[in-house]
C-alpha cells in the first residue's frame, strides 16, 4: 500500500510546466466544450451544432523519477496502471539528478457551446488545480522510494546539500463566457477566432522555497535521526473560505 501511494505522489506532483488534459479529444473537430481550454476558437466551425457538458474530470501528470515499463501497460483502461502500481511493476531512474514531478487536474462542471447563425457562443465552469515540485534533491526522492525509508543504509551518515528547490500548489475555479466566428473563408485561406472572458475564484494555494538544506540521517538503535544544518526555508499559504 505504501508503494501505491508513493507512486501516486510521484505522478501527481510536478515537472516545471503545466500540462493540458485530454489532448486526444481536445484537438478533435468534435471536441466542443472539451477543446476550449486548449483553444477557444475550436468551437468555430465545430461539427457539433450544440455541445452540453454535465461534468468531466481530467488529470495529466509527468515526472522524471518513476516509470512503468511499456510492456506492463495495456492499450486501454486505467485499471492496468492501477494494477501495475499495486504490484510494484514500476521502476526508478536511479540517478543523482534532481527530480521534477507534475500534476494538473480539472473538474469541468455544467458547460454549453452552441451556434447562432455565423456566431458561436459558450459558457464554461471549471475547477482546476496544479501541484508542483521542482529540482527535488535525489536523496529525498530515494528515501521516499525505498521500503526502509530513512533506514535506507546506503544514504545514512552522509551530509547532503540539496541546493535550491521549490514546492507549490494552487486550487481555483473559473466561470467563462466565449464568443467566436469565422474571420476569413476563401478557397485557399481560412481564419477563425474566438475570445474567452473568465472570472477566477482563488480557493487555496501554498508554496515552499529554499536555497539549500543541509541534512544527514543517522541510524540509532531504534530510530533514524534526521539532523538539519544551515537550513533556511520560506513558506506561505492562503485559503479563501
Amino acid at each position: 500500500m505504501k508503494k501505491y501511494f508513493l507512486f501516486l505522489f510521484a505522478v501527481m506532483i510536478s515537472h516545471s510546466g503545466y500540462s493540458q488534459e485530454m489532448l486526444g479529444i481536445a484537438n478533435s473537430n468534435y471536441a466542443g466544450v472539451s477543446g476550449m481550454h486548449l483553444n477557444p476558437s475550436s468551437i468555430v466551425d465545430s461539427r457539433l451544432k450544440m455541445d452540453v457538458n454535465l461534468f468531466t474530470f481530467g488529470i495529466s501528470f509527468d515526472n522524471d523519477y518513476l516509470y512503468i515499463p511499456k510492456e506492463e501497460l495495456t492499450a486501454f483502461g486505467f485499471k492496468g496502471i492501477s494494477d501495475a502500481i499495486s504490484d510494484k511493476k514500476y521502476l526508478e531512474y536511479d540517478t543523482v539528478n534532481n527530480k521534477n514531478l507534475t500534476v494538473a487536474a480539472s473538474f469541468r462542471g455544467p458547460s454549453v457551446a452552441f451556434r447562432v447563425k455565423d456566431n458561436y457562443f459558450a459558457v464554461l465552469t471549471t475547477i482546476r488545480s496544479v501541484h508542483s515540485i521542482s529540482d527535488l534533491h535525489y536523496s529525498i526522492a530515494k528515501f521516499a522510494y525505498e521500503d526502509t525509508n530513512l533506514h535506507y543504509k546506503p544514504q545514512q551518515d552522509i551530509l547532503f546539500h540539496t541546493g535550491p528547490f521549490s514546492i507549490g500548489d494552487m486550487l481555483w475555479g473559473e466561470i467563462g463566457v466565449s464568443y467566436g466566428r469565422e474571420i476569413l473563408s476563401k478557397e485557399k485561406n481560412y481564419l477563425k477566432g474566438a475570445i474567452t472572458v473568465k472570472r477566477l475564484y482563488g480557493y487555496a494555494s501554498s508554496y515552499m522555497m529554499t536555497d539549500n538544506i543541509d541534512y544527514e540521517v543517522r541510524e540509532d538503535t531504534v530510530l533514524s535521526v534526521l539532523v538539519f544544518n544551515d537550513t533556511k526555508v520560506n513558506y506561505g499559504h492562503s485559503c479563501n473560505e
